[in-house]
């Protein structure tokens, strides 16, 4: 999951099925969207964010035996 805080006050959240990644050369974050038919990217520039969180939910199931 995604949280993005922008400069200007906005904050972009992740949705389902939304796609996230990062250019490693220009630091542009790209997030597709896809809603029915249609898929839009938007694209950020290191400039206008405040502040990117990335969470990553993991099962912690123990291990049997």
């Amino acid at each position: 999951m995604f949280e993005i805080k922008m400069v200007d006050g906005q904050e972009i959240r992740e949705t389902k099925g939304d796609t996230f990644s990062l250019n490693p050369n220009t630091g542009v974050l790209t997030i597709s969207r896809a809603n029915g038919f249609e898929e839009t990217s938007m694209h950020y520039s290191p400039a206008a964010w405040s502040s990117v969180k990335h969470t990553i939910q993991r099962s912690l199931v123990p291990a049997s035996g």
